[in-house]
């Protein structure tokens, strides 16, 4: 077992870090996070946990940490630290709190993996905003409210959304019988949620 050196916080012209399924533990150190010309981070399988660290690199185009021990909020900050971001991956970690609103400036973001932790608070409507936006994975959370009819506009190219497992309300916004790309949509085992057949 290991941790992540601090002195990769030296490789200033560092574009990609793949330490994915080792046995890694021990913080993500934030002079890592803060690498200025950083594109990809993966860190997924593995045993990391404390915060998640304000990413400072605005080339990032990737970040998974799929599969570890993380707690905390996610940086409300982070669709303007890393406005180019085009896959965001934290699923099956421990994180709190709500999904930021800020994410809706990731105008390249294609998926966005949130599964399994214990996010709670209503899907921001700026998700809508997301003209890229394919595969949208937010299942086995606290989530309540509504779901954005935004997600569904008339340019949408959605093609899977998994929500099932939350404690969502309302009805299903009929708007989703018009994307034309969508192939898997999952609201089971929401007890509020007023299902309608797409």
């Amino acid at each position: 077992m290991a941790s992540i050196p601090q002195e990769f916080g030296m490789l200033t012209g560092l574009r990609k870090l793949d330490l994915s399924s080792n046995l890694i533990f021990g913080h993500i150190p934030q002079d890592v996070a803060s690498l200025p010309n950083m594109e990809i981070y993966n860190i997924s399988h593995n045993q990391v946990s404390g915060p998640l660290p304000r990413f400072a690199s605005t080339n990032l185009i990737a970040i998974d940490l799929e599969d570890n021990r993380l707690t905390g909020t996610i940086p409300h900050q982070i669709g303007e630290d890393n406005p180019n971001m085009q896959n965001l991956n934290l699923v099956g970690n421990r994180l709190l709190g709500t999904i930021p609103e800020s994410i809706g400036k990731m105008l390249n973001l294609v998926y966005l993996q949130l599964s399994e932790n214990s996010l709670y608070g209503s899907l921001p409507n700026t998700l809508g905003y997301l003209s890229a936006f394919e595969y949208l994975y937010v299942d086995t959370n606290r989530l309540v409210g509504e779901i954005p009819s935004s997600l569904a506009s008339s340019n949408s190219i959605l093609k899977e959304a998994w929500f099932q497992k939350n404690m969502l309300s309302g009805v299903v916004p009929p708007e989703f019988a018009e994307v034309k790309t969508l192939k898997e949509f999952y609201v089971d085992g929401e007890k509020n949620l007023l299902n309608y057949l797409l």
